[in-house]
Formats: structure tokens, sequence, C-alpha cells
């Protein structure tokens, strides 16, 4: 498979990112082989910062790149991105938001890539060699425009309220100028919901909708919304490494804040 494919790391804090990357020079958890160089490498690494760049941002990606250490060398390239948006403190609003920015450079063609993996600091490797899965995932025979992980620990209330839409963490797939097509035509339906509900709604039966053009039949289309092991979204509850790693060989990663050690 010849792709070009994007890590996406959007982050409004410099220093969580740089916890989080720190991670990556740890033989046990590293985008690849520390011990070989990469030259060929298909994986872009793009951290993608919610504001304007500036003195302190400047400042910030010296400090970024210094934390990648040796796992620098598993990137064909590293760029930063910047979304110009005020920071309203905002949990839903503000990543939705800078979500939608991402559409934007689609259209002014400054996002060169088949498929990216959005990667939140809190998105955690379990696992060495996360790259070569990823571009296992991308390269699978089943068509997907989304692939990623429901919340795991529901109760009936949350089912309620969150259903089984995939955690934004995920792998998207953006070669398919309908799907492309489809997540503007979502979000723009839904002013309400963060924008992995939004995307996740738009799938749903719902006469209401006003559907249009393209993508006036999204339900034939959910095939390509892809529940996946690779990656769990563990929100808000305690885990440890080697619990994740006991779950299967095909986890390799966890979104959640709350790691213990």
């Amino acid at each position: 498979m010849d792709a070009r494919i994007a890590i996406v790391n959007p982050f409004w804090n410099g220093l969580q990112v740089i916890r989080s990357i720190t991670r990556w020079n740890e033989t046990e958890f590293a985008p690849c082989d520390l011990e070989r160089t990469h030259p060929q490498s298909r994986f872009d690494l793009m951290f993608w910062y919610h504001g304007a760049r500036n003195a302190t941002a400047i400042k910030m990606e010296s400090d970024i790149l210094n934390a990648m250490g040796r796992s620098k060398g598993c990137f064909a390239n590293i760029r930063f991105d910047y979304s110009n948006l005020p920071n309203s403190g905002d949990a839903r609003a503000d990543p939705t938001l800078q979500f939608y920015h991402l559409w934007d450079l689609f259209a002014a063609e400054k996002f060169p890539y088949d498929y990216f993996f959005l990667m939140e600091a809190d998105t955690f490797p379990i696992r060495p060699n996360w790259l070569k899965k990823i571009f296992i995932e991308c390269a699978c025979r089943s068509a997907f425009w989304v692939k990623g992980s429901t919340y795991w620990l529901m109760d009936w209330y949350v089912y309620k309220t969150l259903g089984v839409h995939i955690n934004g963490n995920a792998l998207y797939n953006v070669q398919d100028r309908r799907f492309r097509e489809y997540v503007i035509q979502s979000i723009r339906s839904d002013t309400v919901n963060a924008f992995d509900m939004a995307i996740y709604r738009w799938f749903l039966p719902d006469p209401r909708k006003k559907q249009t053009s393209s993508v006036d039949l999204p339900r034939q289309f959910q095939q390509y919304y892809v529940h996946a092991d690779f990656v769990i979204n563990w929100a808000h509850s305690n885990w440890t490494v080697e619990g994740m790693q006991d779950r299967g060989s095909q986890l390799y990663f966890v979104h959640s804040k709350a790691l213990i050690g």
C-alpha cells in the first residue's frame, strides 16, 4: 500500500504533550525500533496547536522536539500547525472547533494525507512499534472511514447518552471525497455535540434530518463506521499497562487520563 499517513496530535497544553511523548523514548512504548534508522517512513507527525504561533508557542515547539528524543527518527516529517483559535476553556467546544479546522486544511490542500490517526496527549501506546500497527489497520481489506473504540465502561444511563459512538481518538480514512462531504454535512447539522458525537449521530435513523446531495442516505455508509480493538476508550477509570496488555495482543492504545504508574 502506497499511502501517506499522519499521526495528528492536537493539543492546548504543551506540558501535557511533553509528558505523553517522553514515553515514546522508552523501548516498550516506542513508535518504531529505536535502534534502527527509518529513512523510508511513510508517517508524518503533526503537532496541532489550538492557538496562534507566538513566542511562547515557538519555545514549546523546541521543548516538544527535545522531549521526543530518538523517536523523532520514526517519522519522515514533523510539522507544527496552528488553528489560531481562542481558548474558551470549554472541554467540548474547543476540541470540536479545532477538529473542524482540519477540514479547512483539506480545502486549502495543506493536508496531503490519505489516513490520519488522531492521538491526543491522553492516548497512550502500551506496546512498541505502534506505527506498524497503524499501517496494518490502514491496509486492511475492509474499507472504513472511521475506525476506533466506543466507551467501554458504560452503564445504561451512559449508553442512552453516548450510544456506541466511536471516540474521536481514532483512525480516519480521508481518501474518499464522500467522507469529507459527510463530515462537513454532519458537523453543520449538529451545533450541540462534540465532533465525534456529531459524526455518530448523523448515522442514526432520524426522519427529522435534512439530508442533501451525495450524503442524502448516510445510513448506507454505516459499514464504514468500524469498531476496532487496536484502541480502547477507557475514559476516567483507572488502568495499568499490564492490565490492558492482558486484554489481548491486538490492543495498542488506551485513551484515558487515569493511567496508574
